[in-house]
């Protein structure tokens, strides 16, 4: 008779250690792995058809995690010329603040640039954009990319940090790198993000990844 499920109890606490169990073999996880150090994937997106803006709220931005790391790529946008922006929640999504809030502190260089050649941007906007002088373009072949790092989003005493390093393509056909920070003018606990197109247009695909880091 075959035995597809062991009984609670079958083994010894002890019994199951590395020489019983190949870890060059494939596994398919469908449960939660609880104890790993490092950070966690909490969701992936692969947005392929428009959208006005990509969002998320406390289900994600948990107060499980003390930091997010937000990876996007392959981000295209209806029209040229235009940047992905990201806005916060302090509502858990029922708005998205747009107000001059956030201080930019970035720096980029560009393929089309000469050596050791680097231009700098610092002001108060509405939103944390991905681009920087020349905004990104919109043509086949053409994307933008950027990780995100979001710093102490929980506290309710200090403002918030938003470190970036980004790659795209720009609306000239140029590579573009960004490299700095956001400063969010706000004590309050951030509760959602959202994804939008800043020229007002929509999002014509991008694919998202956040990942947590456990407090």
């Amino acid at each position: 008779m075959a035995l597809n499920t062991l009984p609670a109890g079958a083994f010894a606490d002890d019994a199951i250690s590395s020489d019983k169990i190949n870890l060059a073999n494939n596994f398919a996880f469908t449960g939660t792995v609880t104890g790993a150090s490092g950070f966690e994937k909490i969701i992936t997106t692969n947005q392929s058809s428009a959208v006005s803006s990509i969002d998320y709220t406390n289900s994600v931005i948990s107060t499980t995690y003390k930091t997010f790391k937000i990876v996007v790529s392959n981000g295209r946008l209806t029209d040229d010329n235009a940047n992905f922006g990201f806005r916060i929640s302090t509502d858990n999504g029922s708005s998205f603040l747009s107000s001059s809030i956030y201080a930019r502190n970035i720096w980029c260089t560009s393929d089309d640039s000469g050596n050791d050649s680097f231009s700098g941007r610092a002001s108060s906007t509405t939103s944390m954009g991905l681009g920087h002088q020349v905004s990104g373009g919109n043509a086949a072949g053409e994307s933008q990319n950027a990780q995100l790092t979001l710093l102490n989003p929980h506290s309710t005493s200090n403002n918030k940090f938003v470190t970036i390093v980004g790659a795209q393509l720009d609306s000239n056909g140029n590579g573009r790198s960004t490299i700095g920070h956001f400063r969010i003018s706000t004590t309050s606990a951030i509760s959602g993000i959202q994804l939008f197109n800043e020229s007002g247009s929509t999002i014509a695909s991008v694919d998202i990844t956040i990942y947590g880091l456990r407090a």
